[in-house]
């Protein structure tokens, strides 16, 4: 590349708009070096720029100012150090409109339940925030297009080492009174999935069922159903795992037929 080509690239570089990062936090003059020196740092390594709405220049009414700036934002940083109620409704506007969100505090925060399943980056000095955090935003950055946390990915899953879309059989061996279900849960995408799971699996009714460690339903067909509910937290090309036992109130004779349900807002997807 010649010098004219550099000199070009470069000035194509700085006329690009960086990736706009809003932040929501308390104002408390305790917090200044958390923002100024960890923060704001972090988004000028990763090639972001952030701001909060007590350094604009506006107008507007401020609450009016902050919706317009989290609708605005490519993605929104989340400071939770603190029980602060009006941060706790930015970041319930932010996350109704679907945005992508950044959640960080101090490490021994506790955290509300309707939050604390979300990935978080727990903090003890400003350098670690740093560098923790810088990378999460450059992720951010890349995937400035993609669909935000909040989506629903598919999941894909595997029953006792047999892919569940290939739709297996299980076969149990009545070796012993307790037979293992392992499911192994699989998020192949390049999102985040953090939410609660309801999963289903159903055996037949000549299968010599006597209890289990998950919540048991007797069908009108007398099939069996064990309801599964989970909150998981799934990072890109993240695992989970879940553990079922049966407890068996006799020998096993037969190969069963064992479905597992996976159930979504939208529809439900069985695998046999």
């Amino acid at each position: 590349m010649n010098e004219i080509d550099l000199l070009s690239a470069s000035k194509e570089e700085q006329s690009s708009p960086k990736t706009f990062a809003f932040v929501i936090m308390p104002f408390d003059p305790i917090y200044k070096d958390i923002y100024q020196l960890g923060i704001k740092e972090a988004c000028h390594k990763a090639g972001a720029y952030c701001e909060r709405v007590d350094e604009q220049v506006y107008d507007e009414d401020m609450v009016e100012r902050i919706y317009n700036q989290i609708n605005k934002a490519d993605f929104v940083i989340a400071e939770l150090s603190s029980e602060n109620p009006n941060v706790y409704f930015e970041l319930g506007y932010a996350r109704a409109l679907n945005k992508r969100i950044l959640h960080i505090a101090k490490t021994g925060t506790k955290l509300p339940f309707d939050t604390s399943h979300y990935p978080h980056i727990k903090y003890q000095d400003i350098g670690y925030l740093v560098s923790e955090l810088e990378k999460w935003v450059r992720w951010a950055i890349l995937n400035a297009s993609a669909t935000s946390i909040s989506a629903q990915p598919e999941l894909s899953f595997i029953l006792n080492g047999e892919s569940a879309s290939n739709q297996p059989i299980l076969t149990f061996v009545a070796n012993s009174s307790t037979v293992p279900i392992n499911i192994a849960i699989h998020n192949p995408t390049n999102r985040f999935f953090s939410q609660y799971i309801h999963l289903s699996l159903k055996v037949d009714s000549s299968f010599p069922l006597a209890k289990s460690n998950i919540d048991l339903t007797i069908c009108p067909d007398k099939s069996m159903i064990g309801i599964i509910k989970k909150s998981i937290t799934l990072y890109p090309d993240g695992w989970e795992s879940i553990r079922v036992e049966l407890f068996l109130s006799g020998l096993l004779k037969n190969t069963y037929n064992c479905i597992l349900t996976y159930y979504t807002p939208t529809r439900n997807l069985k695998f046999r």
